[in-house]
């Protein structure tokens, strides 16, 4: 049985068309990958078709592709060819199949892009582009995550899908998105969760077969500080001393003055066994562990300073889950009667 192509008037609806091995639908927008080689394949299923062209359709870019073989010339029997665009510019193209067998042609919607997705967008946590050197959140979270498109919207609609790269302190499934994780989806946006624990991962986006790829800085989640009450107190009655910018006034003839430190929780127990890291001006550290009542003892020390000068004495608390900081303003006044 001979097939009569003059009858033939449509047929590329007829056609499987791959690109780079995999099935795309004529509605699709495709990706192409500067400087890398991208194969297009036809196929059909009964032999309507003895000869085709790809050509290049609208390309108000004026991005250079080059085609193996070449655009515009006659492949016959076996429907393949290699585009290669330019390495430097991204953008829009339209690809065209003709066949003077198939009355009108097939337009191919492409968008020529990076695989390296920092050259084409932004990842957005929260609206805020997350930092070269990272992001931290306190606890358990929510973020949205959107895309800044760099290059007009050649990405819009195309398919993506994200994932998170678990680097210390999570388990696999703790981190969650909405849609889910892995899942190739067009609305570009995610609602990604985490749990309250330390810990640290990275968010990469991607498309299909991860011909294109984005991988974010790090994202650190440290467990939210539990509200300390930390200040420098009278050593004897624990009177609380002056808060800043209120100054703690020190007679200049005193050499030393006895003060100390309290460290309680949120519900006002004693924090017994922290270690307290006390520091002045012209002085050595000095490092103490709270006691029983939350205390540490400290002396001021006059360092040979003038009436009217002032310093800071700084107290750090090396907590569990982060650190506690205490500040002392001191004033230098003149001497009093002993």
């Amino acid at each position: 049985m001979t097939h009569n192509r003059e009858s033939v008037v449509s047929g590329w609806d007829q056609a499987t068309l791959k690109l780079n091995g995999m099935q795309i639908q004529l509605s699709d927008k495709n990706l192409l990958f500067r400087g890398q080689e991208n194969v297009l394949t036809v196929e059909f299923p009964s032999p309507i078709v003895s000869a085709a062209r790809l050509g290049v359709g609208i390309n108000e870019e004026g991005l250079n592709l080059e085609a193996t073989p070449p655009f515009n010339r006659d492949v016959k029997d076996t429907f393949s060819w290699t585009i290669k665009p330019d390495e430097g510019r991204s953008g829009p193209v339209v690809l065209v199949l003709y066949s003077a067998e198939i009355q009108l042609p097939l337009m191919l919607s492409c968008s020529v892009i990076a695989s390296d997705l920092d050259s084409e967008l932004r990842v957005l946590l929260g609206g805020v582009a997350i930092p070269p050197g990272g992001a931290t959140y306190s606890g358990e979270g929510t973020q949205t995550l959107t895309l800044d498109y760099l290059n007009g919207e050649l990405l819009k609609n195309v398919p993506l899908a994200l994932d998170a790269v678990l680097e210390t302190g999570f388990l696999p499934g703790e981190i969650t998105g909405e849609p889910a994780l892995r899942e190739l989806t067009t609305p570009h946006e995610w609602e990604v969760t985490w749990p309250g624990k330390d810990g640290t991962f990275k968010l990469k986006l991607f498309s299909e077969q991860e011909k294109a790829v984005l991988l974010t800085p790090i994202v650190r989640v440290e467990q939210a500080l539990e509200s300390v009450s930390f200040n420098f107190v009278e050593l004897v009655g624990d009177a609380p001393l002056p808060i800043p910018p209120e100054e703690y006034l020190y007679p200049a003839n005193y050499f030393s003055r006895p003060c100390a430190l309290i460290l309680k929780d949120s519900e006002g127990s004693p924090l017994q066994g922290i270690s307290i890291t006390i520091s002045q001006p012209d002085n050595p550290d000095w490092i103490k562990t709270t006691d029983q009542r939350g205390k540490v003892p400290y002396f001021i020390a006059n360092s040979e300073n003038s009436v009217g000068h002032t310093f800071k004495v700084l107290a750090m608390a090396e907590l569990p889950k982060g650190q506690g900081l205490a500040e002392l303003w001191v004033k230098i006044v003149p001497a009093q009667n002993t």
